[in-house]
Order: C-alpha cells, then sequence, then structure tokens
C-alpha cells in the first residue's frame, strides 16, 4: 500500500474518531442539560403546589365568594357594558377571565386534593396518614392556620418533621396538580 494511502486511511479513522467523540459529547451535553431543564421544572412544580397550598384558603374564597359564575357574567357583561369605554370594557373582560381561570383552577386543586387525601388516609403508613393531617391543618381547614409548632405538637412529632411533611406531599402532590414530565414533554 502507497503511504500516500495509508496517510489518508489514518486520516479518515482519526476524523470518524474525531467525529464519534464530538457527536458522543454532543449527546452527552446535551442529556445533561435536558436532565437539568427537567430537574428546574420540577422544582418549579414544587413550589408552585407550595404557593398554591400557601395560598388555598384566600384563593378558595376568592373561587367561592367571586361574583358570579361564567354565564352570569357574560349577561352583566352585556348589560354592563353599554356607555362603558374601551377600557373599562377591558377590565370587565379581565376581572370575568380572573374570576373563570381561578375558579377553573381550584376545582382541580380541589380534585387533587381530594385525591390526595384517599390515598393518604387510606394507607396502612402512618406518616401517610399523618402527612394529609399536617397538610390539612396547615393549608386547608380553619380560617387560620396554626403554627407548625402547633400542628407538631398536635400530631406529637418535632416541628421538622412538620416540614418534612409539608416538603413530602408539595412533591407528590405536584405530579397529581401538574402531571409528570414524561421524555422531556409536558403531559
Amino acid at each position: 500500500m502507497s503511504e500516500e494511502k495509508t496517510s489518508q486511511k489514518l486520516v479518515n479513522y482519526v476524523s470518524r474518531i474525531a467525529a464519534e467523540a464530538g457527536a458522543a459529547k454532543a449527546i452527552e451535553i446535551y442529556q445533561a442539560q435536558e436532565a437539568e431543564r427537567i430537574k428546574d421544572n420540577e422544582s418549579k412544580k414544587f413550589k408552585n403546589v407550595k404557593l398554591l397550598l400557601k395560598e388555598y384558603r384566600n384563593l378558595r374564597a376568592y373561587a367561592e365568594n367571586a361574583l358570579c359564575d361564567a354565564s352570569q357574567i357574560n349577561d352583566l357583561v352585556i348589560r354592563e357594558l353599554i356607555g362603558f369605554s374601551e377600557y373599562e370594557k377591558y377590565k370587565v373582560e379581565s376581572i370575568k377571565n380572573q374570576i373563570v381561570t381561578t375558579k377553573t383552577i381550584m376545582e382541580h386543586v380541589q380534585t387533587m386534593l381530594d385525591i390526595y387525601k384517599i390515598r393518604c388516609t387510606s394507607s396502612v403508613r402512618e406518616d401517610m396518614q399523618r402527612r394529609w393531617r399536617v397538610i390539612e391543618a396547615a393549608f386547608i381547614t380553619g380560617e387560620t392556620a396554626p403554627t407548625y409548632d402547633e400542628i407538631a405538637e398536635r400530631e406529637i412529632i418535632d416541628s421538622r418533621t412538620v416540614y418534612k411533611d409539608i416538603d413530602k406531599a408539595c412533591k407528590d402532590l405536584s405530579s397529581l396538580i401538574f402531571g409528570l414530565n414524561v421524555n422531556g414533554l409536558e403531559t
């Protein structure tokens, strides 16, 4: 074999190895970025569940006491829009949209909380049953929330366990409320 052919084969071989190594590195970088994106997304879901729970009493009161339902709002809007400026019409429409959105979200959240309650209260594990009681006391029942220390005293646990139970419940509820992240696609 001539030296030129051997040299060309070597160049081709080195080029192929470099391309494969580059592709492998690119795949590795992509997979790391995708894993980080999924982790960030899960973190956002977790934080949003915590926010929903912290504001649950207020959001529930808003949804229950908002002016009226969507069909009543449409009638109200038609009657009241006569003589309104375009800006005033926009404000009324915006309020209507907020009421409908909040009611829809709260219905979904309530349904998922009901599912979670059944899952926890029917569990044979005491920590699961307690987790529901902690969430219920901290965020759902009553006009105001007891302190975490008061919840810990009722449950005969350390206050750090209350925080841990809330975090575990929020993690469980994030998949119920927002769905799972499958192959990088939101469901």
